[in-house]
């Protein structure tokens, strides 16, 4: 919550709840277990590992991101 304006803070965790609990959801219980039924006990542990590296590669894009985002305010904080 720290790269969202103050005055979008309260849409930002309501939007991330719904996401969380609404998406999760039914991904962990329909996308796994179609996946699984489809492809397998195979394809359904590939599935959850390409999640996971997913995770990981954005994790890591917001990071760079946020370094960058606090880089140009610093910036811009010594220019003033």
């Amino acid at each position: 919550m720290e790269i969202v304006p103050s005055f979008a803070v309260g849409s930002a965790v309501g939007l991330r709840g719904f996401m969380s609990y609404i998406f999760g959801a039914t991904l962990g219980r329909l996308g796994v277990g179609l996946v699984s039924d489809a492809f397998g006990w195979q394809g359904g542990f590939v599935f959850l590992l390409s999640g996971a590296v997913c995770c990981i590669v954005f994790c890591i894009l917001t990071h760079y991101s946020v370094k960058e985002m606090y880089a140009k305010r610093a910036l811009e904080q010594a220019q003033q």
